[in-house]
C-alpha cells in the first residue's frame, strides 16, 4: 500500500529550485523513479514530474533526471504525450545509458510507444554497425543481476511498440541471428507476437 505522506515526501524532492549538482540530478533521479514504481496511487506527483522535465540543470547528466521524470509519468499517470519527447531524445544518448532505461519503458508502452519504432530500428542497426556503445562497458564488469544485452531491450521493446512493420520484421530478423542468445531470444519472442 502506498502511503500518501511517502508520495509527497518524493514529490518535495522534485524541487523547482535549479539543479546545479549531479548528485542532486541523481536524488531527483532516485525520486522519480520511486514514484513510477507506485504507479497511479502517486498521481498527486504529475505535475511535479511535468516540472521536472523542464527544471533548470546545469550540470552534464540533464538527460537522466528528463528520462527518469518521463518514464515516472508514463508509468504514474500514462502520459505517452509528455514522455515521449524525452524518450526518444534518450534514444540517441550512446554514453550516460539513459537509452536503456527509453527503451524498456518504450517497451512498457506498448502501442503508445510506436512513433518511436523507426528511432529504435536505427539505434539497432547503429549499433549493429558500431558495436558496444560507452554505458555497456560498465554493465559488462556489474556481475549476476545485470540486465540484458541493450539488443535483447531493443528487440523486446519494438516487438511490444512496433509490430507490423516491415522495417522492425527486417532487424528483428536480424537480431535473430545474433550470437548472443538473449538477443536472439527477444527477437524470437518478438517474432512470435506477429
Amino acid at each position: 500500500m502506498v502511503r500518501p505522506a511517502r508520495v509527497d515526501e518524493l514529490t518535495a524532492a522534485l524541487s523547482d529550485a535549479t539543479v546545479d549538482a549531479p548528485w542532486e540530478v541523481f536524488r531527483r533521479c532516485e525520486a522519480a523513479d520511486a514514484l513510477g514504481e507506485m504507479g497511479p496511487a502517486a498521481e498527486t506527483a504529475i505535475p511535479a514530474l511535468v516540472r521536472t522535465l523542464s527544471v533548470r540543470v546545469t550540470v552534464d547528466c540533464v538527460l537522466a533526471l528528463r528520462v527518469a521524470a518521463a518514464r515516472a509519468l508514463w508509468r504514474v499517470g500514462r502520459r505517452a504525450d509528455l514522455a515521449l519527447p524525452y524518450l526518444l531524445k534518450a534514444l540517441d544518448d550512446d554514453y550516460w545509458g539513459v537509452a536503456r532505461t527509453a527503451i524498456e519503458t518504450l517497451g512498457e508502452m506498448e502501442e503508445a510507444g510506436q512513433p518511436a519504432a523507426a528511432k529504435l530500428v536505427s539505434l539497432a542497426k547503429k549499433r549493429l554497425a558500431s558495436g558496444p556503445f560507452h554505458f555497456e562497458q560498465w554493465v559488462e564488469g556489474a556481475g549476476s543481476g545485470q540486465p540484458a544485452p541493450l539488443l535483447a531491450a531493443v528487440a523486446a521493446a519494438l516487438g511490444a511498440c512496433a509490430a507490423g512493420s516491415a522495417e522492425t520484421r527486417d532487424i528483428l530478423l536480424e537480431l535473430a541471428r545474433n550470437p548472443d542468445g538473449s538477443v536472439r531470444a527477444s527477437a524470437e519472442a518478438a517474432l512470435a507476437g506477429w
